[in-house]
């Protein structure tokens, strides 16, 4: 049976990116890389200095095996990260052991069990393999443990840790005890050979002067300087645009960008400003966000320029902008006025879901505050639950609905803030306590038909968090509650059905004392907590979430 972590979201495994163009060579950092003894290896800097290209240099010239995770934002969620890590890690070196691949399969898991369950697995890869987290500020919530990984490594197997920030725990220790190495700011900058180098290979020509100036000026900032080559190319007077640095990176990258972006034909800059909200695109994307049916070649325009594309795969055919890029191309659009924007990022929207990554899809309506948008794509996630990759994709795009929209849902749709909530406490997920608590705090005596749901809410996270007691507490109000509610001829809420499969279990309909049939509401209210989730529900208790509600006022 293969155990193999899925992709999450519709998201393929990431491919060590190829630049589209010539870069400068930089053999001494490689080298500094290559030799490092140390089972964790920083790369710490700012936005544009070169980070991603010097570790893709490296990865074409080392002899280990190399594990290539890119990070995103949406790594922030334990259950798309983590599967995300040990799947790169499967894919790389198929004959590794599948005790971390088998703890994610199952419905809820300790992080610290899963990072020993990796080292163990990586016991068994080639003795020279590492795995390289580009862009790992986007995973700050799990960096402790990932220091905590590398301590645990096998002998020849090494983590490699871009970012943008510096990490959250504290290098000195690491230092002392010989598990970290770093490459900082200082020795990421260009030198001024490099910048000559730079200029050189773009066929730009300055006097000696001014390319000392351009260095200075920059404080050798890769992205900067090529940014600055970009537009001394174009300009008729190089010496202005030298003499135009000012002295912060952010100012810089406005005037440089802005040089770039005036200089280019109209249609070329619209279309660079609507891709500008894809995280990564190929031409098919280009084109749905666009409506461009020449999108492939305006994409070819794109990398023959080096208009600061990096290429995701071998075929040529993926790309992303290098965020600072990005970040201005959005502006751009943005200065277009607010329905130009909105429709960039409903057309990005429409084609991830059709795409069927539901969370990209959930991304683009948030963005724009499309709260509608955004919660059928969670009820279409929750409705199309087969099985627990599934269901761990349907609960990420849901906890992430929660946290951008669920402090007003929680006053203006109780129904549907508990239905998501529902998905959650259905997954064991720790957080759906603090929701439901939120929810008892800001409803303290709710209508009959709401608190059946919130208590068969309440139900089902104890049940799927092992406390049987306490769900069948919370089981027996829901159905007191659905009972007033049918009393009242109120149906109350129910979540769509989801395709999950049922199993024997407790009797939903159970009463200390006494037996008796379901009407149709206490039948509703039993439904939402009839749910299984495997190994979970035939274990003994483990961390039982206290009981909050004692009862119906």
């Amino acid at each position: 049976m293969d155990v193999r972590p899925r992709p999450v979201g519709g998201r393929d495994r990431d491919p060590i990116p190829a630049p589209t163009g010539r870069r400068v060579q930089r053999p001494r950092l490689v080298s500094r890389i290559e030799q490092s003894d140390c089972p964790l290896m920083l790369l710490i800097a700012p936005s544009g200095f070169g980070k991603t290209s010097l570790l893709t240099q490296w990865a074409a010239s080392t002899p280990a095996d190399v594990a290539w995770v890119s990070c995103r934002e949406a790594d922030q969620d334990p259950t798309h990260f983590w599967p995300h890590l040990v799947g790169a890690c499967t894919d790389r070196w198929p004959t590794i052991g599948t005790d971390a691949a088998l703890i994610l399969r199952r419905p809820s898991w300790e992080e610290e069990v899963l990072v020993a369950a990796l080292c163990r697995d990586l016991a068994d890869v080639h003795p020279k393999a590492v795995i390289v987290l580009d862009d790992s500020q986007f995973v700050e919530p799990f960096h402790r443990l990932l220091a905590s990984l590398a301590r645990q490594l096998p002998d020849g197997v090494r983590l490699v840790m871009a970012s943008q920030h510096n990490p959250v725990f504290s290098t000195s220790r690491l230092r002392l005890d010989g598990v970290v190495d770093e490459l900082r700011t200082g020795e990421l900058a260009f030198s001024p050979a490099e910048v000559d180098e730079l200029l050189t290979m773009a066929g730009v020509e300055l006097a000696a002067e001014d390319r000392q100036r351009l260095h200075a000026r920059t404080e050798g900032w890769p992205a900067g300087v090529q940014m600055a080559v970009l537009a001394i190319r174009q300009s008729s007077d190089p010496k202005a645009v030298v003499d135009a640095f000012a002295t912060t990176t952010a100012e810089t990258s406005d005037y440089l960008a802005n040089e770039v972006i005036a200089r280019l034909p109209p249609d070329l800059t619209d279309f660079l400003a609507r891709i500008s909200v894809l995280e990564e695109f190929d031409a098919d994307l280009c084109e749905a966000v666009t409506g461009e049916t020449q999108a492939r070649s305006f994409l070819e325009r794109i990398v023959a320029n080096d208009l600061f594309v990096y290429r995701l795969d071998l075929a040529g055919e993926r790309y992303r902008f290098h965020q600072m890029f990005a970040a201005y191309l959005r502006t751009v659009l943005k200065s277009k006025g607010d329905a130009a924007y909105k429709d960039a990022q409903r057309r990005a929207g429409d084609a991830m879901y059709t795409r069927g990554d539901r969370l990209g899809a959930l991304h683009h309506a948030m963005a724009i505050a499309d709260v509608q948008r955004a919660a059928a794509i969670v009820t279409d996630s929750i409705a199309t639950i087969l099985e627990v990759d599934d269901a761990r994709q349907a609960t990420t795009v849901a906890r992430a609905w929660l946290a951008r929209f669920g402090a007003d849902a929680l006053h203006e749709n109780t129904e549907q803030y508990l239905q998501f909530v529902f998905l959650l406490a259905t997954g064991g997920q720790r957080e759906a306590e603090r929701w439901l608590i939120a929810f008892d705090q800001a409803h303290p005596l709710p209508a009959p038909g709401i608190a059946a749901f919130a208590h068969a809410t309440w139900s089902n996270l104890h049940f799927n968090r092992g406390n049987a007691e306490a769900s069948l507490t919370h089981n027996a109000l829901a159905a007191d509650a659905a009972d007033k509610a049918a009393a009242r001829g109120i149906t109350i809420p129910q979540t769509r059905r989801a395709a999950t499969a049922r199993g024997s279990g407790l009797p939903l309909d159970w009463r200390p004392g006494r037996r008796r049939r379901r009407t149709g509401a206490a039948d509703t209210a039993a439904d939402l907590t009839d749910r299984r989730r495997g190994p979970l529900a035939r274990r003994a208790p483990v961390d039982p979430v206290p009981s909050r509600r004692p009862g119906i006022r």
